[in-house]
């Protein structure tokens, strides 16, 4: 029972740490006058957060969404390890853009992906839930899905490596 307890008081105590936090943006963002000539929203603004369990069963949150000042909108993105056939996969929502529009970079640890085309700006780094060797990397985009595989490692490589998508 008491571990129950602690789990429930993790997850309440971390969402109170990111309700803060974007309290604490939201409010700069709004004392922060516009340039000359912008306007301070000029499309909607999409920003929200998900909780899920960890691989060692401790929630993890993480929050999406535009980020005004830096002008990127941080995708939502999963990724899943399989470890029978070796594999992690990382899967991203990224509308409005086409596959010569990304730049993936990976390294064993993260993988940073940006693209961007018009209005539509994404960028965001995935810390992988296992490591993986960057050069087996084999990305695709279709229907606004990217998708990049790579094949688990146990070896050390902490260069980055430039992926295609295919």
């Amino acid at each position: 029972m008491w571990n129950n307890r602690r789990w429930i008081h993790d997850i309440m105590a971390d969402l109170e740490k990111f309700i803060e936090s974007t309290e604490e943006e939201i409010e700069t963002m709004l004392r922060e006058p516009p340039a000359a000539g912008e306007r301070s929203f000029s499309k909607p603004v999409v920003y929200g957060f998900s909780i899920r369990l960890g691989p060692e069963g401790g929630p993890i949150l993480r929050s999406f969404g535009d980020r005004p000042r830096k002008g990127f909108r941080e995708p939502i993105n999963e990724q899943m390890v399989d470890e029978q056939r070796q594999q992690l996969k990382i899967i991203q929502e990224a509308p409005g853009v086409e596959k010569e529009d990304f730049d993936i970079k990976s390294t064993e640890a993260e993988t940073r992906i940006l693209a961007a085309r018009g209005e539509h700006r994404y960028q965001t780094t995935v810390r992988h839930q296992a490591p993986v060797d960057p050069a087996t990397a084999r990305a695709a985009y279709v229907n606004g899905i990217l998708e990049i595989v790579f094949k688990l490692r146990d070896k050390t490589n902490k260069e980055y490596e430039d992926n295609r998508v295919e």
